[in-house]
């Protein structure tokens, strides 16, 4: 019996679900999507084909069909590098679906780093932004509330080279449409000095909510690991999240108590082992039993999937 071979959008599905074009998942290493291991990629360059690549990448992305999203992510930069130019923008259908989907799949600010990395890398030397990257970074802080930016940018703030500055100035964001949004562009680019311009109380209630947040990451930032009780009132208060808190304060069993209140179970995962090495996991102590109701509600588990 013959055996048939697999198609490019097959391959292309294998590739963005595995992170491999044979379909297999290696655990113990990263997946490597450079040119050379994902030939599929150069048939996707006409209309036709690179619209068909983009629905399937779409269906991958809608289904969670993935284990990674940095191979969806490099074949969507692959496809917009690749895909041969049209003297109209609104012509070029196939940048247009392939930057809206990178704009959905870019929900966290790890996300975006990510893409803004491998978008660079993919394209020719010396080859600037075009004018749907910069719209899709314009348009992942100005989507936001500010009270979600500000979290947002405050529990990633650099990755893959790059940090919410070097992309702001790159893309020339102009201050945000509330004066809450503009003080988050404002902090990413000028530190904490922007909130010191500011009085303690606001009469806007989002300008207040935001510069209650930043100051409160700015002020554990500055705390020490002695300052146990500050610790603990400024995670619960700000309801504060694991990227959002400084490694010398995971030391602490105040810092996990606080967190445990709101702790998503990703994050929960990340602190198991260093609670069990200062004994908070010890059968006799109530948050063992509090991690363990954690873990057995199936519910918040498969919604924060």
């Amino acid at each position: 019996m013959t055996e048939v071979s697999p198609s490019n959008l097959d391959l292309l599905a294998r590739l963005v679900c595995t992170g491999s074009e044979n379909g297999c998942y290696n655990a113990l290493e990263k997946p490597d999507v450079s040119e050379e291991k994902t030939p599929c990629l150069a048939s996707f360059v006409t209309k036709e084909s690179g619209l068909v690549a983009v629905r399937r990448l779409r269906r991958v992305f809608n289904h969670r069909s993935f284990i990674s999203k940095e191979p969806l992510l490099y074949c969507l930069a692959r496809i917009i590098r690749g895909t041969l130019v049209k003297d109209s923008h609104k012509e070029d259908e196939v940048r247009e679906d392939a930057y809206t989907l990178a704009q959905d799949i870019c929900e966290t600010a790890d996300d975006l780093f990510t893409f803004v990395d491998l978008h660079k890398k993919v394209a020719e030397p010396h080859k600037g932004w075009g004018r749907g990257m910069r719209n899709l970074v314009h348009r992942w802080y100005e989507s936001k509330s500010p009270q979600a930016l500000a979290n947002h940018v405050t529990r990633v703030k650099s990755g893959r080279g790059w940090t919410h500055r070097d992309v702001i100035r790159q893309c020339h964001i102009l201050p945000g449409k509330s004066k809450a949004a503009s003080l988050v562009v404002h902090y990413l680019v000028n530190g904490k000095k922007e909130i010191e311009k500011h009085e303690e109380t606001s009469e806007d209630s989002e300008m207040a909510e935001v510069l209650s947040l930043l100051r409160a990451v700015e002020a554990l930032n500055a705390s020490s690991p002695q300052e146990k009780e500050l610790v603990r009132a400024l995670i619960e208060r700000h309801k504060l999240l694991y990227r959002q808190i400084p490694s010398k304060m995971f030391q602490l069993y105040e810092t996990y108590e606080a967190l445990l209140c709101h702790m998503p179970t990703e994050d929960l995962f990340r602190c198991v082992p260093k609670m069990a090495s200062i004994g908070m996991l010890d059968r006799t102590k109530e948050q063992s039993k509090l991690v363990i109701d954690h873990i057995n509600n199936t519910q918040a588990v498969k919604d924060q999937k």
